[in-house]
């Protein structure tokens, strides 16, 4: 007889419900069987349009005994006390970056998960994305190409290419810098996203 699905419930409905639930249905072996969100009219919504019970109880929610999982959609700043939370109840979790506001709370997530012999994981959806796949077999494959504005190839010229490539870095950086000041406005209590370097993959107990 074939494992049940793993049983996964989502909290967070922006990403968690445009991204994560399709995703779960699509995966074999997991099932999205509920949802959370603190507000009652957004999560009605929400219910209706994926055919989900909603729960506006995050402790009713982890006292299900039939949910194996959470994934953990929410913005930032929540994060890692709805993760404390649901490792506490004994449920494995899927977490969007960044998974708290610092290192310190990262590892204590970690130490939690060990202890209790539960699967804690970070999002990393991109590296399924099939451009940067296809990146990352040219680069592996010795491509060098320079390319910029678009992916144009910008001929023999390498000193104007890498210039040019260079400009377009620094105005990607300067809008990346402007969208972390106004993230960092509504969600942050002096959290860094340099402290979560240190961030990866929570490994698995052993």
């Amino acid at each position: 007889m074939a494992d049940s699905p793993l049983r996964v419930a989502i909290a967070g409905l922006g990403f968690g419900e445009k991204v994560h639930v399709p995703a779960l249905r699509d995966c074999p072996s997991t099932e999205p069987v509920a949802l959370w969100h603190p507000r009652p009219e957004r999560l009605e919504a929400a219910a209706q349009a994926t055919g989900l019970p909603g729960h506006s109880s995050f402790e009713r929610l982890l006292a299900d005994p039939t949910i194996d999982a959470i994934v953990i959609a929410t913005p930032p700043e929540p994060r890692f006390a709805l993760a404390q939370a649901a490792l506490a109840a004994g449920k494995h979790l899927l977490l969007e970056k960044p998974v708290a506001l610092n290192a310190d709370q990262v590892e204590s997530l970690q130490r939690q998960a060990m202890a209790r012999n539960l699967t804690v994981a970070v999002d990393f959806e991109y590296r399924a994305v099939p451009l940067f796949q296809q990146l990352a077999a040219l680069l592996q494959q010795g491509v060098t190409t320079v390319l910029a504005d678009g992916g144009r190839d910008l001929g023999g010229d390498v000193q104007a290419a890498r210039r040019r490539a260079k400009a377009v870095a620094s105005r990607r950086l300067t809008a990346a810098r402007q969208r972390a000041w106004r993230v960092s406005r509504l969600f942050g209590k002096g959290g860094k996203a340099a402290q979560l370097t240190r961030t990866g993959v929570l490994p698995q107990a052993t």
